[in-house]
């Protein structure tokens, strides 16, 4: 073989390598789009289930405003981060759970 089909063949390989790891890459961007759109989806409709339950009993909406006031509204969003990162942790970690339980 000569120089120059050595060198297009070792390019070729290269260029193999690059599109296999950007489409890697590219699936797991989509995995974690695809998690941030589901969170968002859920808390979208957890919110709409406190609107409805609100309009049922509109004490509840007074109750809330005062448990948010009670409580602090940095301590509310501190308790809502908390949470939403047990839930992500625990999203990640239930499939591996799984796995080592069927093993």
């Amino acid at each position: 073989m000569s120089a120059y089909k050595e060198k297009l063949a070792f390019r070729r390989e290269a260029l193999l390598l690059k599109v296999h790891a950007q489409r890697q890459l590219l699936s797991l961007q989509a995995q974690e789009l695809q998690q941030s759109i589901e969170f968002a989806e859920f808390s979208l409709n957890c919110a709409a289930k406190v609107v409805v339950a609100v309009r049922k009993k509109p004490i509840l909406g007074v109750v809330l405003a005062a448990a948010i006031y009670v409580v602090k509204p940095a301590r509310a969003l501190s308790f809502v981060t908390t949470s939403l990162r047990a839930w992500q942790t625990w999203r990640k970690l239930a499939p591996l759970l799984k796995q080592t339980e069927n093993q």
